[in-house]
C-alpha cells in the first residue's frame, strides 16, 4: 500500500493506505492551530462525499471510514486561509 505525501506552504499531509478498502488514515502537520482547516473528500466529478472541519491543533492523526464510498478515485482537499493541498487515492 502506498503513502501519498503532499507538502504545501509548510503544511504536510500523509494519506494511507492507497489503495484503500474501508478506512484511510490522514496525518496533517504544521497547520495553524488558530485557523479553521477544511478537509473535503471529492469524487471524480467534484461532488463532496464527506467533509470535516478542524481547529485548535497544529498536528492531527485522523482515521476516516470510507467503506460506503463507491470503488473509484477520490481526492482529499485540505484548505486553510492561505494553504491548500490535494491528494488522490483509490477506493477498492
Amino acid at each position: 500500500t502506498g503513502i501519498a505525501a503532499v507538502t504545501a506552504n509548510n503544511m504536510a499531509m500523509q494519506l494511507f493506505p492507497n489503495p484503500a478498502n474501508s478506512q484511510v488514515q490522514v496525518n496533517l502537520y504544521n497547520l495553524n492551530g488558530h485557523e479553521i482547516t477544511h478537509l473535503i473528500f471529492r469524487d471524480m466529478l467534484g461532488n463532496v462525499v464527506m467533509e470535516d472541519v478542524l481547529k485548535g491543533k497544529e498536528n492531527y492523526e485522523l482515521t476516516y471510514d470510507i467503506s460506503q464510498f463507491t470503488n473509484t478515485i477520490y481526492f482529499l482537499e485540505i484548505s486553510g486561509s492561505n494553504k491548500k493541498a490535494v491528494s488522490k487515492f483509490v477506493k477498492q
